[in-house]
């Protein structure tokens, strides 16, 4: 992330990272590196909707699995025609709930470590985090191998390399963006973590449902699967909303460097990608969406 700004604030009228890649590796990486990209972000769109289905089947066991992704899709993508600002007050929304959620968690679990409080029979300690076999249970190797699922939460982070252009002082926008980066990782990754260990030991987490809920059902709090399913169920429309906004600046970035059609390289008079970038990304989702679900039928 810091290589990343430090290429962007290097030139900052290349409107992503993907003209470094065009100027600094040559024309065939950047056609690589952009439609691999492209294809990256439009399969973690593909996960992001098909678990928006799921979490709305919470509440509405009777709709149909592609009803709720179709609907959601199509929301989003009239918020990103419309204009780029209101994109970030989307997301500025999406990411306020997550981070509620979270602080939420890392306050009860400071709390009830402060006090010894018993929770479902158990005594908050940071005992819970080395005890069961310590730091590595199942030893080193299932730790290693865990981090393909790491990587895959922390896709999204590397955005700001296309929203270089749209920030209004990027000489001071970017870097503060950059450099608070491990701050929300040891607040919202590691602080939350070690909050859930404190009150369950890793052991007695239950696949079957999310550890936040557990926790917070354990202390009584009323309806905190309902709470946390729609905090999920924000959390997967945020990726969503993400993967549409970095695909069509991928496919701009790509008709700008030549290695996608032209006219994916024209701007609305709000300087954002013309419709027609957008409908190409939509007709692709909602093609593959199906695709997938059907696939998944036949399987």
């Amino acid at each position: 992330m810091r290589a990343l700004g430090e290429l962007i604030l290097a030139d900052p009228s290349k409107h992503s990272f993907l003209d470094a890649v065009k100027e600094y590796l040559g024309d065939r990486t950047e056609f690589v590196a952009g439609w691999t990209y492209w294809a990256c972000w439009l399969s973690l769109a593909m996960a992001d909707l098909t678990a928006t289905g799921i979490y709305l089947k919470y509440w509405f066991p009777w709709l149909p699995q592609w009803v709720g992704p179709l609907l959601i899709v199509i929301i989003l993508m009239f918020v990103n025609m419309v204009d780029v600002g209101l994109f970030g007050e989307l997301e500025s929304w999406f990411s306020m709930i997550k981070v509620i959620a979270i602080i939420a968690l890392i306050l009860t679990g400071s709390v009830l470590l402060l006090f010894h409080t018993k929770v479902a029979g158990r005594t908050t300690s940071l005992v819970n985090l080395v005890s069961n076999g310590g730091f590595f249970p199942t030893g080193i190797s299932c730790f290693l191998t865990s981090f393909q699922m790491v990587v895959f939460a922390f896709v999204g982070v590397e955005i700001v390399g296309l929203t270089a252009s749209k920030t209004a002082n990027p000489e001071k926008d970017i870097p503060k963006a950059i450099n608070t980066l491990p701050v929300r990782i040891g607040l919202f990754y590691i602080g939350s973590m070690l909050a859930i260990t404190a009150v369950y030991p890793w052991n007695q987490i239950k696949a079957t449902s999310s550890p936040f809920v557990q926790v917070f059902a354990a202390i009584g709090v009323m309806g905190a699967a309902e709470i946390l399913n729609f905090v999920v169920l924000t959390a997967a429309m945020s990726a969503t909303n993400s993967a549409i906004f970095s695909t069509s600046r991928s496919l701009y970035a790509l008709a700008r460097g030549g290695n996608a059609p032209k006219k994916l390289g024209e701007l609305s008079n709000k300087a954002i990608p013309k419709k027609r970038s957008n409908y190409f990304i939509f007709d692709f989702i909602h093609c593959s969406y199906f695709e997938l679900l059907n696939a998944s039928k036949n399987f």
